[in-house]
């Protein structure tokens, strides 16, 4: 296959394009993955264990109960694949269909990217970008939901940890606290969760391995903040009523300095955006005023030059201009 000039310019404005969505959608606070790579380890090999497996069998075998033979067949064969990271995602997005339906939209997206394309610019250069973005469209925006959804249990963690606390004064125990939160969360994120890990421990589970899959579900930085205290207070003991009240006065302390580092650096990041984007609006009115004049950069080996000079300049850019409104807190 002869990659075509006018392939080569659609795959650098697609690349250019998935970077600003990266740079400029995606959220401005971060986490260092290496820190978060190394707790979650440290958790995941402290909760290791035959316990672990037959929890993990009882409520596997609830959700298949509820499929379809045929459905149970081809979710157990799913697992099996590389796509069975999408079941992380469909769950971070508060979905509980099976994987084999989410794999069969971004299918259908990807064909009926292609099909549009082709309706309306009969070339299969342009077909072939139209179903890439059809069949990620849908990961894209599952991605979106999950932050979306991770966002608003961010901020309603606090709440829950102060109620958790109360519950403990009053004298009870912790999964009995996780069911309050559950009954007062109104349908929340942070409500279905403690609603699953309260079901979890009532499966027998323990108490480590549940609030290690809840931070497969929710990979945060406070969620992180909280397992560690709970394993820490099992471990050595203390007042965990006192912990959860301590650790909420921190959460709501991180999450106002977040909102400030955020108000201040608003106007920066806007006028990053506008210089990211000013280059495809300049480009985009040059060729509505002239036709054709944008294909004319790749004729000649000095233009298609220059445009990979721009190209790798335009990229650079952008990720630096990630790096410096990307703050890790």
């Amino acid at each position: 296959m002869v990659i075509s000039n006018q392939m080569i310019f659609v795959g650098m404005i697609f690349t250019i394009m998935l970077l600003l969505t990266y740079s400029f959608v995606l959220p401005t606070m971060g986490t260092k993955a290496i820190s978060q790579r190394q707790l979650r380890s440290r958790i995941a090999s402290a909760s290791r264990g035959e316990e672990q497996v037959r929890s993990r069998s009882l409520l596997r075998r609830r959700y298949l109960e509820g499929l379809a033979p045929w459905e149970r067949e081809l979710e157990t064969a799913i697992e099996r694949t590389p796509l069975r990271a999408l079941r992380n995602l469909l769950n971070r997005g508060g979905f509980q269909f099976p994987v084999y339906r989410f794999v069969a939209l971004c299918l259908a997206g990807g064909a009926g990217g292609a099909g549009g394309v082709l309706r309306l610019l009969p070339d299969p250069t342009f077909a072939v970008v139209g179903a890439a973005v059809g069949l990620f469209v849908p990961v894209l925006w599952l991605g979106y939901r999950g932050q979306q959804r991770t966002d608003r249990f961010e901020r309603e963690l606090p709440d829950a940890l102060g109620v958790i606390a109360r519950s403990l004064r009053a004298g009870l125990p912790f999964s009995q606290a996780l069911s309050v939160v559950a009954e007062q969360g109104e349908g929340g994120p942070v409500a279905d969760e403690f609603r699953l890990v309260y079901s979890e421990l009532n499966y027998g589970a323990n108490r480590d391995t549940v609030l290690f899959r809840l931070l497969e579900r929710v990979p945060t930085v406070t969620v992180m903040a909280m397992v560690a205290a709970i394993r820490i207070n099992s471990e050595s003991g203390g007042n965990l009523a006192e912990i959860m009240e301590r650790l909420e006065r921190l959460l709501r302390e991180r999450f106002r300095f977040q909102r400030r580092l955020k108000a201040m650096t608003a106007s920066g990041r806007m006028a990053a955006m506008v210089v990211s984007i000013m280059p495809f609006l300049l480009g985009g009115f040059m060729e509505w005023s002239s036709p054709g004049w944008i294909m004319t950069l790749t004729e000649t080996p000095q233009t298609r030059q220059l445009l990979y000079i721009v190209f790798g300049m335009m990229v650079g850019g952008i990720l630096w201009i990630r790096s410096m409104t990307r703050i890790d807190i």
